[in-house]
This record gives C-alpha cells, structure tokens and sequence, in this order.
C-alpha cells in the first residue's frame, strides 16, 4: 500500500504534486513518486497525467496491485475499458482475495458486455 506524504495529508496537493515532480527530475525511477504523482493527478482530474505516471509506476514495479487497479480506473474513465481490463484483471491476479479488485474487473467487464 503506498501512504500519502505529509503534504497530502495537509490537503496541499499542488506543492505535493510540485514535490513528486523535482523528485522525479532527480531520480526517474523512483516508483512510490510515479505512483503517488499518479493518484494526486487523477485526484486533481488530470486523467491523462495519471495514466502516465501510474503507467511508469507499473514498469518499474509490476507486481504492485494497487498501481494495476488505480491505471485500471484511470483507463476506464478515459474510456478504453479494454486496457482497463487488462489492468484490473492483473490487479485481480496479483491479489485475488481483494474484494475491491474483483468488483471493479467485474464492473467493467459488464459494462463491456452492453
């Protein structure tokens, strides 16, 4: 699980966006900042940022759960229910007693279905 910073727990997203940011120019391949970045950027309705970063965070580390299933829905709102799929489906796979993975594959795929 990845826990929020001192500075979203504040609720000051945009000097926490600003801190993830210079984070990353230092060191591109730091995963829990991609990840985090992604979630203030999807918070802040900034979808496309946030399936970039979430999508950085799942190359560097692919068995995190919770980054498939957060690019999932970030997939989904954007409208490509196939990639969200795909990504709830490997958050599914990864941790298949979390309810929460399950329901929201399974969401998805019935809305595929109509």
């Amino acid at each position: 699980m990845i826990t929020k910073d001192p500075l979203e727990a504040k609720g000051d997203e945009d000097e926490a966006i600003a801190e993830y940011r210079e984070a990353l120019r230092l060191d591109r391949s730091h995963f829990r900042a991609h990840a985090r970045l992604g979630m203030l950027l999807d918070h802040t309705d900034n979808v496309d940022g946030a399936i970039a970063e979430y999508r950085q965070a799942v190359n560097l580390n692919p068995s995190d759960a919770s980054v498939h299933y957060r690019l999932g829905r970030a997939l989904r709102d954007k409208g490509d229910k196939q990639a969200a799929l795909e990504e709830l489906h490997k958050a599914s796979s990864l941790e298949p007693q979390n309810a929460t993975f399950r329901d929201a594959y399974q969401k998805v795929y019935v809305e595929g279905q109509r």
